[in-house]
């Protein structure tokens, strides 16, 4: 299915075979393992291949006729972008036992949120699975770098021509989670011309827009709604899990109806 969305299939023209190898192998490895989501967020929406698809099938829908005219470069990072932004998400038993020992955590998510630094003094400096999980959705878009690390020593690095793009990815990725200012502003990340042929703000911004336009109730089965029982929250993250439900559960999506003629934009 993924081979059947416009980016994809321009990648495959334009990225040639190189870049189609690349993507192929990283997608092959994460996309089973997304599903991991649920160990630290069980009762979240939908974050796993459901997910992504929808959001490289969303970047297509808003580019509609234009998707052509991305680079081969473009349509990788997009695609990859895409599959990485939430792998972040994904922790072991072993990593979520160590969350007080990362520097983050201490210096930064303690410091910054009042709340979550009382629920840990009160719980005698002991990480509870609700201040884990709050924890971990904070820090998901900034753990990109680490996932990035142990992917390419698994799946290759990630270069084209020969030329590293992991840095550029990884600012793509984090991004989603960050002030959309961040991303106006620094041309030093985002660079409109990387390589002469990749305007990776655009890039960035195209992965915000999909991902928050990922709105529907395909994200947020009843089934399982009823089977977490998120109708009776038993604390505050189950309360934010059934609002996002509930929001997701009344939404069909969205389409974009293409116009003829339209005026460029």
């Amino acid at each position: 299915n993924f081979k059947r969305l416009p980016i994809w299939k321009v990648m495959e023209t334009k990225a040639g075979a190189e870049g189609n190898t690349l993507v192929l192998r990283h997608a092959d490895y994460i996309l089973p393992l997304m599903e991991g989501y649920v160990n630290t967020f069980p009762t979240y929406t939908l974050h796993n291949r459901e997910h992504i698809y929808n959001v490289i099938r969303i970047m297509g829908d808003l580019l509609a006729e234009r998707v052509d005219q991305l680079s081969g470069l473009e349509a990788m990072i997009l695609i990859l972008s895409a599959i990485y932004h939430d792998y972040g998400m994904v922790y072991s038993e072993d990593e979520r036992a160590k969350i007080t020992g990362y520097e983050d955590f201490n210096l930064e998510f303690l410091q910054s949120i009042p709340a979550a630094r009382l629920m840990f003094e009160r719980g005698d400096k002991k990480v509870s699975k609700e201040l884990a999980e709050w924890y971990c959705r904070w820090a998901h878009a900034r753990r990109v770098w680490r996932k990035l690390d142990e992917t390419e020593a698994i799946c290759g690095l990630l270069e084209f021509t020969k030329v590293p793009f992991r840095i550029q990815l990884g600012n793509v990725c984090e991004s989603h989670n960050e002030p959309v200012e961040n991303i106006r502003v620094d041309d030093k990340r985002f660079d409109p011309a990387f390589l002469g042929e990749c305007d990776l703000r655009f890039c960035a911004l195209l992965l915000r827009l999909a991902d928050i336009l990922d709105f529907d109730n395909s994200r947020s089965p009843q089934s399982v709604y009823d089977f977490l029982d998120l109708a009776n929250p038993k604390n505050y993250s189950e309360q934010i899990s059934k609002d996002e439900w509930n929001k997701h559960m009344a939404s069909h999506g969205f389409r974009f109806e293409k116009k003829a003629n339209s005026n460029p934009l």
